[in-house]
């Protein structure tokens, strides 16, 4: 009898574990083997230097470290200041890494959607969603691929305070949340989209022109070739850090704001839905609301606090590459500039509080205006700053006596000549990257 009681209860015990291990979700395919981490390559010495450079010069030195923003007085209650955690999966195995790390936040989120749009792993992502069996994580599936704009759609449809993006590379620490609650509570806080990662676009570069005109162009935002693109930050290829909270241009990767933000995505159509959801998000907060984009800074022996806890997962595998794609982003962000966007540079060197602004249409409209922009060039109490249509229309050195200037005025930024035609300054790349783009690939 004993020894027969004995098998059962082991067969039992046998039963048991096999039923626990069928619903632990790490048993599942996707899993099971966590994803290969790329090694994160270090530039040589110079590049790093020269990177290095123009990081400091984007850099606030008066904006908080983050136990500066803990210090902060908050107005956080959980009652209130719930959040919403949407992801987006495709084809990577992290949805394990990131279920568990959203689960595991010292402030949880009240919901977890996980989408799945056309995901060719759908079923195996599906499986192991459903094995946590936790009523905070709901699964959204749909044949139709949304690509990356999908989950900004949903966000509409949260009733929480906050949403937090996350792309399928981000693997947030357990105090992440409550710090991003935290900071976007504290009433000493601008109200801003919140981040881990963003990029810092390029200064225009001008290029000198016969007659003291100049040429204005924009550097691709991810200019790998040399030094003349933006920044990725932080990015350990250059050994650049974010030590104090950051304005940057873009977020990338992850967003938290307040869930109406979201709305302003929609504010304007996306110029193209292959890509750019990034650029967009930002460039519509800071038109529309005033919002800027900053990335949190962390603790450096903390990973608790890290909202990319492996972040050379991200770096390893960009779904932004390929030519075209790079391309289509460029112009994305030069059009928003012609549409009213605000790069981090342009705040960096403010106009003078008395500051008069004058475009002249040519030789023919500067002589016609020479009563009226004479006296206010001559001013000491104005500064007066006056740009010329150039071009076809005529070089800057040629048009400043119209207005009472000496053509040393063209070099001291008093005076301007740029190519305003529609298109004058902007590649062809754009286009070509347009047409190369008019059947992405799902990522």
């Amino acid at each position: 009898m004993r020894v027969a009681a004995l098998v059962v209860l082991a067969m039992l015990f046998l039963v048991f574990t096999l039923l626990r291990q069928a619903r632990d979700p790490h048993k599942t395919e996707l899993c099971s083997k966590p994803e290969k981490m790329p090694k994160q390559e270090k530039m040589a010495l110079p590049r790093r230097l020269e990177r290095q450079r123009f990081f400091r010069e984007s850099v606030d030195a008066t904006q908080p470290t983050l136990k500066e923003l803990l210090a902060l007085d908050s107005q956080f209650n959980p009652a209130l200041h719930t959040v919403t955690a949407i992801l987006n999966h495709w084809s990577r195995t992290t949805i394990c890494r990131q279920l568990d790390a959203l689960r595991a936040q010292t402030a949880p989120p009240t919901h977890i959607w996980v989408c799945l749009f056309n995901s060719p792993r759908a079923e195996g992502i599906a499986e192991a969603v459903a094995a946590y069996n936790d009523s905070r994580v709901s699964l959204i599936t749909g044949e139709h691929n949304f690509k990356y704009f999908g989950r900004f759609q949903l966000a509409l449809a949260a009733k929480t305070a906050f949403v937090l993006v996350l792309d399928d590379d981000m693997i947030p620490g357990p105090r992440f949340l409550s710090v991003l609650l935290h900071v976007a509570t504290a009433p000493a806080q601008r109200p801003s989209l919140l981040g881990a990662i963003g990029w810092l676009l390029p200064r225009p570069a001008v290029r000198p022109r016969g007659n003291g005109g100049a040429d204005v162009r924009f550097a691709s935002y991810r200019a790998l070739a040399n030094n003349s693109g933006g920044l990725y930050v932080p990015d350990g290829a250059y050994d650049l850090l974010v030590e104090r909270l950051l304005e940057v241009d873009y977020l990338c990767s992850l967003w938290f704001g307040r869930t109406e933000w979201f709305g302003l995505l929609w504010r304007e159509p996306p110029p193209t839905f292959a890509t750019g959801e990034d650029f967009h998000l930002s460039h519509m907060l800071r038109k529309h609301a005033g919002v800027p984009s900053r990335v949190l800074p962390v603790l450096f022996d903390d990973r608790s606090v890290w909202g990319d806890t492996e972040h050379a997962l991200a770096y390893g595998r960009y779904s932004t590459g390929g030519k075209a794609t790079i391309a289509l982003r460029d112009s994305l962000w030069w059009n928003a500039l012609l549409g009213g966007d605000a790069p981090h540079w342009a705040a960096q060197r403010p106009l003078p509080e008395r500051t008069l602004l004058a475009l002249v249409d040519g030789p023919d409209h500067a002589a016609a205006l020479a009563p009226l922009l004479r006296p206010l060039t001559a001013s000491k109490e104005l500064t007066a700053l006056i740009v010329f249509s150039g071009g076809a229309r005529g070089e800057c050195a040629a048009l400043a006596p119209a207005v009472g200037l000496p053509p040393k005025a063209c070099a001291d930024w008093q005076l301007r000549a740029l190519d305003m035609r529609l298109g004058a300054d902007v590649p062809d790349a754009p286009a070509a990257a347009a047409a190369a783009a008019a059947k992405p690939k799902a990522e």
